[in-house]
């Protein structure tokens, strides 16, 4: 009669559980195999988002608009295109290939064709303005908030005030603001040709945006003059820019919480 074998003692079993893990090809940072486990949350994410923008591509039914490949699916072609300042070159170049229509970003498109001029931005047109005049209008555009004609998305709202300013926009009305823009270009050309006789160099864009302020002093206040330094006016519209940017940002990632 044989005796079982007596067991093996905890110490062995232990050196023996030690030795097994030591064999298997697990790794924490490697997973079963050699493909990492940390990465496979990045790498599902990634591929959800592209098939998420074929997805979107493939259901556009406009998705036959050429443009650059990278438009059709993100913004960045465009951001980088206005970033390194060749945008408004790199959409002729676009236009002479593909012709009148292009894509230059995923729901976005440029048109260069002036019959269309009319269907776009004509009287009662179904196209609404894009979130791009946002930055242009007020800083607070919540309900009840009053908005200005040239920034309003609402059409129905647009047409309401359009109407209450339609008559300053009569040809009439026009007419007799002419003595007030004529006197200000008078001006204006008196400083170009000071400028083209003395070969003094000078910066145009400014010296337009003066033009342009003193046109809407003259026709708002009337005998208008600002006695103080051009680059003081420039630095103050620049700061009022840059402080309605802030606001509009704070809005945004704020108050629109």
């Amino acid at each position: 009669m044989s005796l079982p074998s007596p067991a093996p003692p905890l110490s062995s079993l232990r050196h023996a559980a030690a030795a097994m893990t030591a064999r298997l090809p697990f790794d924490p940072d490697l997973g079963h195999g050699s493909f990492p486990v940390r990465l496979l949350l990045p790498v599902c994410i990634a591929l959800a988002f592209m098939a998420r923008l074929l997805y979107r591509h493939l259901r556009d039914p406009l998705r036959d608009i050429p443009g650059p490949w990278l438009a059709r699916y993100t913004r960045l072609w465009l951001y980088l295109e206005i970033r390194n300042g060749r945008f408004h070159t790199k959409n002729i170049e676009l236009h002479r290939r593909y012709g009148p229509i292009v894509r230059i970003a995923p729901n976005e498109y440029s048109i260069d064709d002036p019959d269309s001029i009319r269907t776009i931005y004509g009287h009662g047109t179904k196209f609404i303005k894009s979130p791009w005049y946002t930055a242009s209008g007020p800083p607070s555009q919540h309900e009840g908030v009053v908005v200005s004609i040239f920034s309003d998305r609402n059409p129905a709202r647009h047409a309401e005030n359009r109407r209450k300013v339609a008559n300053a926009y009569a040809l009439s009305a026009l007419i007799e603001t002419e003595r007030y823009i004529d006197s200000t270009m008078v001006a204006f050309f008196q400083h170009l040709d000071h400028f083209a006789s003395s070969g003094e160099s000078f910066n145009l864009g400014n010296w337009l945006q003066f033009y342009a302020f003193d046109v809407i002093g003259e026709l708002t206040v009337r005998d208008f003059e600002l006695s103080c330094p051009s680059a003081l006016i420039m630095s103050t519209l620049k700061g009022v820019l840059w402080a309605h940017i802030l606001w509009i940002v704070w809005e945004t990632i704020w108050v629109s919480r």
